[in-house]
């Protein structure tokens, strides 16, 4: 019997007998199955993922505090999940879940930033391409780009994001609105298409920072993570009524969130750490265009796991054997199936990023238990809010809990996927790294050793929390105070010292950015990612030794990884080794042959090493996988300019300037073509980008100074800039340059003296150079 009847037979128990048998015997009629409902056409499916979107919080699951009338709707017309939960309060592994089927011990992507779904696991979108869909994903925040994973059969995927060199301070920094988001995937659905469409897209905002644009940030004044909630609804009504009346009468939605946000609850402030109900319980409806679906509520415990079977039954496609969710079909209308009892999640954040304990939670009909250093279990009955822990009061329903939590966990880890290492170019591996993602930062464990409880660090944690936070505000000086007050408290936090370490950085202390690393390194020796931050603070105070003897330091530690050869070549290439730099790219793109900054750098190297061939071999393959690369339109434009094939050699640095409109060496480089083509209004207007770019660069004011001679114009101007430069520490062709243009200056200008004097200096450079070539 379902929810609804069990209500009607309450209420007829008291008329007597006879009207309840009939309320009975009118709700043991079956119901029309999913399967009967729908017709043999195709139907378009929209995924919705709301970020960090908690179940409470919405009017569909009784809050009353926020307007969110467009969920709510979804609600009424489709099928509300009260008791959905994520596998674990993180982004890019809760997605992986949604998207596979399968949980974190089987997809193996337990964190953001540091792992990427196995190629060979069969996604959501892959099933929907394999069967003639066109499908498209437009996401909202960086954790969810492309190269983490879950691009995999999506014909356009939009992200789009560039990651930013200073000032970020997580992955979850780097993200778009809902509104710019809901534009894309609208202009999109606009386009003529004739196959049904599977489309996802993915909206961040009531994900931290919380800054609700207007009129939200007003009308919920002091909480602004209602004001993100109350916007991102009106965005997908937005979106929603993108959809054509025909359109809609044949696409399934599916609204879930990927987690939820503590908000302060159990200390925890954001997210990730803990797994209790308010980081793992979120909304999931399903609304599909008919009548008996509406307005159905269930209270069965389901998970995020469950949304691939379910969408793909639906669709009646088939579901990979991989899959370890349970389709939801059943539970649309009436059924009532078997069902599980309980349902897993889990937190390895606060293993992998501090060396403190996991945390495993089985959440059952009454109790919910949580495993960790000190196990809780509350009885959700008397105590929904999780606040008293029962775990010695309740023996039995304890260990038979645990029991089935140590049984679900070997059964979701069996034949496991192994999540790989990130083909990244190795320019976003260095910043990654320098955010705190592509490495654990987590002290090495000794075997055997107990490991802390997060409980007992929840403080620490949100210290770490807050002073990123006020790093990000440009509030140095209070970020830096806290980040010192939690090494106090515990001096192995790795994350902390990078966060310090990286602060001190940007605000050029690199003196004691050093001695941060080096302190980090003392609780984890040889972790590459602390080396590299070591090696490029003293390559920012020019201590090129120093840093090329941290390499050698470590070296019996240190793992065989791109980055390492890669970091090292640059660092050679600046202490003007290009052969030895040349080595180390070389080993690099052994490694990871897909990385177009290596591949990039290696042909840099090989031009300065005057090795033409081998760089327009490095400089292709660079293009070949990312025609934006930077550098790379640069590199290809100097090969062209030496090559004499000056007009190809104009459109390469134009490139380049699309790509890096601050490219210096770009700009300069191109007023040469266009000095050499004869086109001298186009040599000054790239001369005086370079000179905007750096007004230090002296061989722009030496070729300003040569057209201002050529117009006879602005002369004085003309000699104090070649004067200038001159006493830059030029090479002696370029000085030699500058003293005849003096020389020619001063004529023009009538001082014969100074004009003989500069002339005298040319020559005398001009024949050191001649001696050197003999």
């Amino acid at each position: 019997m379902n929810d609804r009847c069990h209500r009607l037979a309450a209420r007829a128990t008291a008329a007597g007998v006879l009207p309840l048998l009939l309320v009975v015997l009118g709700c043991s009629s079956r119901a029309p199955s999913f399967d009967e409902l729908r017709d043999d056409g195709d139907y378009n499916v929209l995924l919705i993922t709301v970020d960090t979107l908690r179940a409470d919080r919405l009017g569909a699951y009784g809050f009353t505090e926020v307007e969110t009338p467009v969920i709510d709707r979804l609600a009424a017309t489709g099928v509300t999940f009260e008791r959905a939960y994520s596998p674990t309060p993180l982004t890019l592994p809760a997605h992986s879940s949604l998207m596979t089927g399968t949980y974190p011990a089987f997809h193996g992507v337990r964190d953001n930033g540091a792992f990427v779904i196995p190629d060979n696991l069969d996604t959501m979108a892959g099933v929907f391409a394999r069967n003639g869909y066109e499908t498209a994903a437009f996401v909202a925040a960086f954790v969810l780009d492309s190269r983490w994973g879950l691009r995999g059969g999506f014909d356009t995927y939009f992200d789009d994001f560039v990651l930013p060199k200073q000032e970020v301070v997580g992955l979850g920094s780097v993200q778009r609105t809902a509104e710019e988001v809901v534009n894309e995937a609208l202009a999109w659905l606009r386009r003529a298409r004739t196959d049904p469409f599977f489309l996802w897209v993915h909206l961040y905002d009531p994900h931290t920072p919380y800054t609700p644009p207007e009129p939200y940030r007003s009308r919920y004044e002091g909480h602004p993570y209602l004001g993100e909630i109350a916007y991102t609804d009106v965005q997908l009504g937005h979106l929603l009524a993108g959809l054509d009346e025909p359109t809609r009468a044949r696409t399934i939605v599916v609204l879930a969130a990927d987690h939820g946000e503590g908000l302060g609850d159990h200390g925890e402030i954001e997210h990730g750490f803990f797994v209790y109900e308010e980081a793992i319980h979120v909304p999931l409806i399903v609304n599909a265009p008919f009548e008996p679906l509406r307005g159905v509520r269930r209270t069965e415990f389901v998970s995020l796991v469950d949304v691939m079977p379910t969408i793909l039954e639906m669709a009646r496609l088939p579901v990979p054997d991989t899959v370890q969710g349970e389709s939801m079909v059943a539970l649309l209308g009436n059924e009532e199936p078997p069902w599980r009892d309980a349902v897993y999640a889990e937190s390895f954040y606060p293993r992998l990023h501090f060396g403190w304990s996991e945390l495993k939670t089985l959440r059952g009909e009454r109790y919910k238990l949580i495993v960790s250093p000190e196990p809780e279990l509350f009885d959700l009955h008397e105590d929904p809010g999780e606040r008293a822990n029962v775990a010695d009061q309740m023996n039995t329903a304890f260990a038979a809990l645990n029991r089935q939590l140590t049984e679900l966990d070997a059964r979701y880890s069996e034949g496991a996927e192994r999540s790989p290492s990130l083909e990244l170019d190795e320019e976003t591996r260095a910043r990654l790294a320098a955010l705190g993602y592509l490495s654990t930062f987590a002290a090495d464990v000794i075997e055997g050793e107990v490991l802390p409880n997060p409980v007992d660090k929840i403080d620490i944690y949100n210290d770490l929390l807050r002073a990123k936070g006020l790093k990000l505000r440009g509030e140095i000086d209070e970020a830096e105070a806290v980040l010192e007050g939690i090494l106090v408290d515990d001096p192995g936090v790795i994350d902390a010292h990078v966060t310090l370490g990286t602060l001190f950085s940007q605000r050029g202390r690199h003196e004691e950015a050093i001695a941060t690393y080096e302190a980090a390194l003392g609780y984890k020796p040889g972790d590459l990612s602390l080396v590299l931050l070591l090696v490029g603070a003293n390559i920012k105070l020019a201590r090129f030794e120093r840093a090329l003897q941290v390499f050698a330091d470590f070296e019996d530690m240190l793992p065989e990884d791109p980055r390492l050869y890669f970091t090292r070549g640059n660092l050679r290439r600046y202490m003007g080794d290009d052969g030895a730099a040349i080595e180390d790219y070389e080993l690099s793109l052994a490694i990871n042959p897909d990385a177009a900054t290596a591949w990039a750098a290696l042909a840099g190297a090989r031009v300065d090493a005057r090795q033409f061939a081998g760089a327009r071999e490095a400089v292709e393959r660079a293009l070949a996988i990312d025609p934006e690369i930077p550098d790379g339109n640069f590199i290809s434009g100097q090969l062209l300019q030496h090559d004499r094939e000056l007009e190809a050699a104009e459109s390469a640095y134009l490139r380049e300037l699309e790509v890096s409109p601050r490219h210096l060496r770009a700009a300069y480089n191109l007023s040469i073509v266009y000095r050499e083509l004869g086109q001298e209004p186009e040599e000054e207007r790239y001369l005086r980008l370079a000179l905007d770019i750096n007004p230090d660069f002296p061989l722009t004011h030496l070729y300003l100074a040569r057209l201002y001679l050529r117009n006879s114009q602005n002369l004085d101007t003309a000699i104090r800039m070649t004067e200038w430069a001159a006493e830059q520490g030029l090479a002696d062709r370029d000085l030699a340059f500058a003293y005849f243009l003096l020389a020619d200056l001063y004529n023009r200008t009538g001082d014969e003296s100074l004009s003989r004097e500069n002339l005298r200096r040319g020559e005398a450079v001009r024949q050191r150079l001649m001696d050197q070539s003999r």
